[in-house]
């Protein structure tokens, strides 16, 4: 699958579809005023939000770089 942007005019808002590790997600993100993107939500393609998930899973990674030095 190629990554694939679409906008919604009545949301203000991107989404981006992406595969990440064989997983299928949905980036939500918008812009703000001043032109710098901001994250919105990570979800499923069946509309569950996993932005939460994501998070906790980015910060164990960082600390895993942490623990490796």
């Amino acid at each position: 699958m190629k990554d694939k942007t679409t906008y919604n005019i009545n949301k203000q808002q991107y989404t981006r579809e992406v595969m990440y590790e064989g997983i299928h997600v949905l980036i939500q993100y918008s812009r703000d005023a001043d032109g710098s993107f901001g994250l919105d939500a990570v979800v499923t393609p069946d509309g569950q939000n996993i932005t939460d998930l994501v998070r906790i899973q980015a910060l164990k990674y960082f600390e895993s770089l942490l623990r490796e030095d």
